[in-house]
C-alpha cells in the first residue's frame, strides 16, 4: 500500500456556515485530506521521526489518491497543510515562507499541483505570535500573510491561536480574527476561512460573521473507527 493510501485521513471539517457570510463560500461541508495527525500526532515536534512523511511528496501522492479513488467527485477536494509547513524564520522583508526540506518546490507550486487536478490547497496560520510547534505566527502580520497566501493560490486558511493566548485588552480574538477575515475577503480569491476557538482566552462562538466554519472537536484523528 502506498504511503499516501496508508495515511489517507479524510475529514468532514467544521460546520458549514449557518447564515450569509462576507465571501459566500463554505456553504456546504468542507471535505478533504489533512496529513497532520497521521504524521504529527503525539510527535511533540516537527523534526521527530514520525513526521518524516509530512512533505510535498506525500501531498502530491494524496492528491492522486483523491482523484483515482473517485473521492474528488464526491466532494473531497481540499488538501490542507497544517502546522510544520512554515520555515523557522520569516524572510528579510517579513513574509512567511515554507520549510524547504519538506516543501522544496514551495506552496505556490503545491497549489498549482492541486489546481491541475481540480483540487484545492489549504494552509494553516496562527493568530498568535507562534504556531503550536513554535514557528512564526501571524499576530501583527495579518495583512502581509493573507496577501502571501493569496499570491500562492491558497483556497483555504485554517486559523487558530495555538501558540499562546492572544494579547489582552484590545487585541481580542474578534480583532485578531477580524483582521484575517477582512484581508482575505478583500482579495480577488474566494478563500474558505474556518477558525479554531481554542486558546483564545475567551470562547469563540461556533458561528460569527468572520468565518466560514469552525473546528468543533478538540482534535483530529488519523483513523476512523467503523
Amino acid at each position: 500500500m502506498a504511503p499516501s493510501q496508508a495515511h489517507l485521513f479524510l475529514f468532514l471539517l467544521l460546520l458549514p456556515f449557518a447564515y450569509s457570510n462576507p465571501n459566500a463560500v463554505g456553504q456546504t461541508p468542507i471535505m478533504g485530506w489533512s496529513g497532520y495527525n497521521a504524521f504529527m500526532q503525539n510527535s511533540g515536534h516537527c523534526d521527530t521521526a514520525g513526521a518524516a512523511g509530512y512533505n510535498e511528496k506525500t501531498f502530491v501522492e494524496s492528491m492522486d489518491v483523491l482523484v483515482s479513488t473517485g473521492l474528488r467527485e464526491l466532494g473531497y477536494v481540499y488538501l490542507n497543510a497544517d502546522d510544520c509547513w512554515i520555515a523557522e524564520n520569516r524572510t528579510a522583508d517579513g513574509k512567511l515562507t515554507y520549510d524547504t526540506s519538506r516543501f522544496p518546490h514551495g506552496m505556490a507550486w503545491l497549489a498549482d499541483q492541486a489546481h491541475s487536478r481540480n483540487l484545492k490547497l489549504g494552509l494553516y496560520a496562527a493568530a498568535s505570535k507562534e504556531t503550536c510547534r513554535q514557528y512564526p505566527g501571524s499576530q501583527g502580520y495579518e495583512d502581509v500573510d493573507a496577501a502571501t497566501f493569496v499570491e500562492w493560490g491558497s483556497d483555504f486558511v485554517k486559523l487558530d491561536s495555538c501558540g499562546g493566548v492572544l494579547a489582552s485588552g484590545n487585541e481580542s480574538w474578534q480583532i485578531q480574527y477580524g483582521k484575517w477575515s477582512k484581508a482575505l475577503n478583500s482579495s480577488d480569491r474566494q478563500i474558505v476561512f474556518p477558525v479554531a476557538g481554542q486558546y483564545t482566552g475567551a470562547p469563540v462562538p461556533r458561528s460569527t460573521p468572520l468565518q466560514n466554519g469552525r473546528r468543533i472537536v478538540e482534535r483530529y484523528h488519523g483513523r476512523m473507527n467503523t
